[in-house]
């Protein structure tokens, strides 16, 4: 099964990022000691061109940030385009009502509701793009799966002239006052001492005596 990815989708609202930087980017850049061990502000005249070594690191920063902006947003027109086009007339519209609905609740600051309109939409999509999924773990299909095992156990049991105790093992004719002492010998083996398996019984047709 297929996990589920997190998808940023277009036009949504959501809170932006606290580090312009990456992951300790601009932080681990000052006090940075070298490779041997010695401090560079220790250095003669670091103090003198300690303002100009900032402003080339801020600028040089500044750079690199503005870059992976412009790159991150021809990423997004790209990833954008092939979004919409994978969804038909319905999901279409179901997309641009989710977004509506939940930058409404966002700009309302009922973040726990736009959260839900989100994952309900997310769900629907997994639903979408993975059809085969529908039928297998749609509820009202595995309880009728589920009833039809039932019925096709149940036949067989019927029709078998000997049944086989899922607890010991042992072969006994399809016989209900046999399979009813049976089934209280495996009940009551702890209160009476007994040495055998203490549970439910669950009747299994036995191979070789099926008709």
């Amino acid at each position: 099964m297929e996990k589920k990815k997190y998808i940023i989708y277009p036009n949504i609202k959501r809170f932006a990022r606290t580090n312009d930087f990456g992951r300790g980017g601009l932080l681990n850049d000052f006090g940075r000691q070298k490779e041997d061990g010695e401090d560079i502000t220790k250095l003669i005249g670091y103090d003198i061109l300690q303002d100009y070594f900032a402003e080339k690191r801020t600028a040089r920063l500044n750079q690199a940030k503005e870059y992976n902006q412009r790159r991150r947003n021809d990423e997004r027109v790209i990833e954008k385009k092939e979004f919409l086009d994978s969804l038909d007339e319905k999901m279409y519209n179901e997309f641009f009502k989710m977004v509506e609905e939940h930058n409404k609740a966002f700009d309302d600051g009922e973040y726990n509701e736009a959260l839900r309109i989100k994952s309900n939409f997310a769900t629907k999509l997994w639903k979408f793009k993975h059809p085969e999924w529908i039928d297998k773990y749609d509820p009202v299909r595995r309880k009728e799966v589920a009833k039809k095992l039932r019925v096709k156990k149940a036949k067989s049991l019927k029709e078998c002239s000997h049944v086989e105790c899922n607890l010991c093992n042992m072969i006994l004719e399809n016989n209900p006052n046999q399979k009813r002492r049976h089934a209280n010998f495996h009940s009551t083996a702890q209160r009476d001492g007994r040495n055998t398996t203490q549970g439910r019984v669950v009747w299994k047709p036995s191979e070789g005596y099926t008709k």
